[in-house]
């Protein structure tokens, strides 16, 4: 049987990157999505991206009126790992 918490994560990763592919716009650029106007203030998208991010399924670019996600592979490990003393 999984883990009840892998299979939370599990569950909230997929439903937030289904939000994301259902309601994004799509770029020329795979698995690349952008979001404006009111989506910028919802609070359900807010914890997707939060989720997604912390998952290390996205990068995210905020500029002053749209928001872009990309996603890929990005452990948060390898930002760490990368500027160690």
């Amino acid at each position: 049987m999984d883990d009840p918490q892998e299979r939370a994560k599990r569950l909230a990763t997929t439903a937030a990157v289904e939000f994301v592919v259902c309601n994004g716009l799509s770029t020329d650029t795979p698995g690349q999505f952008i979001f404006h106007g009111s989506d910028l203030t919802d609070e359900y998208f807010r914890d997707c991206i939060a989720h997604l991010k912390w998952a290390g399924q996205c990068i995210v670019f905020e500029r002053d009126e749209d928001l872009t996600v990309l996603f890929g592979d990005y452990p948060l490990g390898n930002f760490w790992s990368d500027h160690a003393a």
